[in-house]
């Protein structure tokens, strides 16, 4: 019989398979992915694709007698971890980050300004500084399998907005507009004008 180690497996991990033969008898292995095909009493696999496997060994004594067995190994796929969101954003300024997760997997983000860290699908960041920031999740789905995803995105600081200028302007007479004292000495520059045309309008009648 064929020992597999593990089994179920996810992609990408490599199989341990073992048979109990003598050290004198050869050994031959077949299936996907295997490394040593006359390992004995052992070999490993690194299957490369998903889905159902069957492994089979086939022992020959030194005598002549031979024997064969077979093992089925059930691969999973691993879980997709395809970070969506954009590539550039702004400080202090939120944007989301999704990923195409089943509702069973568990979702782990890492990354300045998560606001969830086990957000599924989508979590939101607002970033604190500018630069480029690394954001990673990771995807571990209900059979075991995990995977891991990573997006760069590049933030960008805030354009300088101070507005430079006088903090009080002077008109009529070198009166200041700032306050009280500004309107009122307004209104009295006014009061002086009005006053000048009804003198003049009154000496033009009397001549």
């Amino acid at each position: 019989n064929i020992t597999v180690n593990p089994n179920p497996a996810c992609f990408g991990v490599t199989l341990d398979l073992s048979v109990s033969a003598a050290a004198s008898s050869t050994v031959s292995w077949s299936g996907e992915g295997i490394s040593n095909p006359s390992g004995n009493p052992s070999t490993t696999a690194l299957p490369t694709t998903s889905g159902p496997h069957t492994y089979g060994v086939t022992v020959t004594t030194d005598y002549g007698c031979s024997n064969t067995g077979t093992a089925l190994v059930t691969v999973n796929p691993l879980p997709a971890s395809t970070i969506t969101g954009p590539s550039s954003a702004c400080v202090g300024v939120s944007f989301d980050l999704s990923v195409s997760a089943a509702a069973s997997s568990t979702v782990s983000w890492s990354g300045e300004g998560i606001g969830n860290p086990n957000g599924n699908p989508s979590t939101s960041v607002l970033p604190t500084t500018s630069g480029p920031h690394t954001y990673d999740v990771t995807v571990t789905a209900d059979n075991g399998c995990s995977n891991t995803g990573t997006a760069l995105v590049t933030v960008y600081p805030l354009p300088v907005s101070t507005i430079t200028g006088p903090s009080s302007v002077t008109s009529l007479s070198g009166a200041s507009n700032d306050g009280a004292d500004g309107h009122d000495a307004l209104r009295q520059a006014v009061g002086v004008e009005h006053h000048v045309q009804r003198r003049q309008r009154t000496s033009i009648l009397d001549g």
